[in-house]
């Protein structure tokens, strides 16, 4: 069985590297397409969420690691001023 295999690979050679090409081709825009959208969900997400809590903004310490990833809390004297502003 492997050798008729081989026999029929060496006499289409072409159809068998024009198949493997054409397969990479599908499977590299299946990737590109799956990375896109993983991308435009990354970047539309935090939107969702901020809109979820009916809120104009999101405030997070400078330096932070995040906007949804992070635990630090903001000093009194910024809580204060955004309260100030009607921020909160």
């Amino acid at each position: 069985m492997w050798l008729i295999s081989l026999r029929d690979l060496q006499y289409r050679y072409r159809r068998f590297l024009i198949a493997i090409a054409v397969t990479a081709l599908v499977f590299g825009i299946a990737v590109a397409i799956a990375i896109d959208g993983i991308e435009q969900t990354l970047q539309k997400e935090p939107a969702a969420v901020v809109s979820s809590f009916d809120a104009d903004t999101w405030a997070v310490r400078r330096g932070s690691s995040g906007l949804f990833t992070t635990n630090a809390v903001l000093p009194d004297s910024v809580v204060g001023a955004l309260r100030a502003r009607g921020g909160l």
